[in-house]
């Protein structure tokens, strides 16, 4: 994760494939971050290339896990 301010990316690697997902400090108390769900499907390096959906469903699931490890609520939902 890559903090600034109120705003952060969160990276996913995959060999040498890279997703970046931006997230925002919540402004209520049952969220801690929001996330912006529309970047879970797409790499952004080497070239941006959209995930399959055997990727989509496992970076999902990862992160929804990783959140979890973190104690992190967010109002990211599997769509």
């Amino acid at each position: 994760m890559s903090k600034d301010g109120r705003s952060a990316f969160i990276y996913y690697k995959a060999g040498d494939r890279v997703l970046e997902v931006y997230v925002g400090m919540s402004g209520v108390p049952e969220y801690d971050m929001l996330v912006a769900p529309g970047e879970l499907d797409r790499w952004v390096y080497p070239p941006i290339a959209p995930l399959t959906e055997a990727e989509r469903v496992e970076v999902i699931r990862l992160f929804l896990s990783w959140l979890g490890e973190q104690g992190i609520k967010s109002d990211f939902r599997c769509p």
